[in-house]
């Protein structure tokens, strides 16, 4: 949030300065679809782990591609070692 001396929001200013992104439940939805996408690539029929849902979800209520992808990483990685 962009305040001046008023302390009131300026929105031409927000919206020249926060890019138009939500990281909500549609962002979600469309990010699990492709993650799921990519584990089969990489392992073909195996399952994926319990809960892996959850990898990306933020304490706000946000999703983070980033976080999910690392956990799905932690995830190939001890497939790969126990192999």
């Amino acid at each position: 949030m962009l305040l001046y001396e008023t302390g009131e929001k300026k929105p031409a200013a927000e919206k020249r300065f926060r890019p138009p992104f939500a990281s909500g439940k549609q962002f979600a939805a469309a990010a699990q679809a492709r993650l799921a996408e990519i584990w089969r690539l990489e392992v073909g029929d195996i399952d994926m782990p319990a809960g892996w849902k959850h990898w990306g979800m933020m304490a706000d209520g946000n999703f983070s591609l980033r976080v999910a992808l690392d956990r799905m990483q932690d995830h190939l990685s001890l497939l790969e070692a126990a192999a």
